[in-house]
């Protein structure tokens, strides 16, 4: 008898475990916390992977706690409060994710195959999650998205991050690492070109692509290795511009057009047994405002590097090829 109550137990917490609820939109409005729209008649628990399907408008209106979620099809989803799922979860590739505001938790991963619109300075990504990104990922205005301890954003090959609005940021909280990975494409669309945008994050294995097509986007972290250019494209628009505005790490070769300007304002480290080369096509102006070139590394330099008025240093062993040119302004 013990043996059937520990089976029937069993299947039951399995069943529990494989738990769905799939959105059917009937209630009056389009809120989460309304059991009219779900299947179950229920609000979706932690047991649950949820399903929306294609074609309707869900507003996360409360706090959500689930095991997974799957937004299918031409659906718009309203993300105004945090969604915790603990799963590998999914936004689909036409898919309008809206994140109002919010945060990302649950320790598991999501996958953006649609697109995202960041609109708010309270975006936050935490609880050692990740956001894999292979559509869009638009910050609109203030946006700004937090990444914070743990917590990783992966901008993939097919993946596009679109600095839109003016002050745009992608930001950190708490402890290292807060880490932000780009293979694919990071860009400013800016209407005015006096906007800007800073990256904070660890920015780690740049060997995507960043292309500046107006305005300014910074590079700003303090912490040595914490911004690391790995190779990648550096595309930088006519009268817009790229900083490295504290440190930043090079390693192989950095290439692209710059019809714009590269400035440097702070330490360029090229740590010891390592080399990076500045290969850039277009105007290939390298504009060296401040600080120095250090690290004990090899820099060689195939472009136009144009010092400022300020002090510039090469420093800490650190060996400068020139093959292209240096301009002493």
């Amino acid at each position: 008898m013990k043996r059937i109550l520990l089976l029937m137990l069993l299947s039951l917490t399995a069943a529990m475990a494989m738990a769905q609820t799939t959105w059917i939109g009937l209630g009056a409005n389009t809120n989460w916390n309304n059991t009219d729209n779900w299947d179950t008649n229920l609000v979706p628990t932690a047991a649950d992977d949820v399903i929306i399907p294609t074609g309707f408008t869900v507003t996360l209106n409360v706090a959500a706690t689930i095991n997974s979620i799957d937004i299918q099809g031409s659906t718009i989803f309203n993300m105004n409060n945090n969604l915790s799922p603990s799963q590998p979860s999914n936004i689909g590739s036409n898919v309008t994710f809206n994140w109002n505001s919010g945060t990302m938790l649950g320790g598991s991963s999501l996958t953006n195959d649609g697109t995202i619109n960041i609109f708010t300075s309270n975006t936050v990504i935490v609880g050692a999650t990740t956001l894999n990104n292979n559509g869009i990922l638009n910050l609109n205005d203030t946006g700004d998205l937090i990444i914070g301890t743990n917590s990783v954003v992966n901008n993939n090959a097919d993946g596009i991050i679109d600095f839109k609005g003016n002050n745009g940021h992608i930001s950190i909280t708490g402890a290292a690492p807060r880490t932000l990975n780009n293979i694919g494409l990071i860009k400013t669309s800016f209407a005015d070109p006096a906007w800007s945008a800073t990256i904070f994050a660890e920015f780690k294995n740049n060997n995507g692509t960043i292309q500046v097509e107006s305005g300014t986007l910074n590079l700003l972290n303090s912490t040595v290795d914490a911004i690391e250019l790995i190779d990648g494209t550096y595309n930088v628009f006519p009268n817009a511009a790229l900083d490295f505005d504290s440190v930043v790490t090079l390693l192989g070769t950095l290439s692209g057009s710059v019809d714009g300007t590269i400035n440097s304002r702070g330490n360029t480290y090229v740590n010891s047994g390592t080399s990076a080369t500045l290969d850039f096509s277009g105007a290939t102006i390298f504009n060296w405002v401040s600080g120095n070139f250090i690290g004990g590394g090899n820099l060689i330099n195939e472009s136009n590097i144009i010092t400022g008025d300020s002090n510039v240093t090469l420093n800490g062993a650190t060996t400068l090829t020139n093959n292209g040119s240096i301009e002493l302004s």
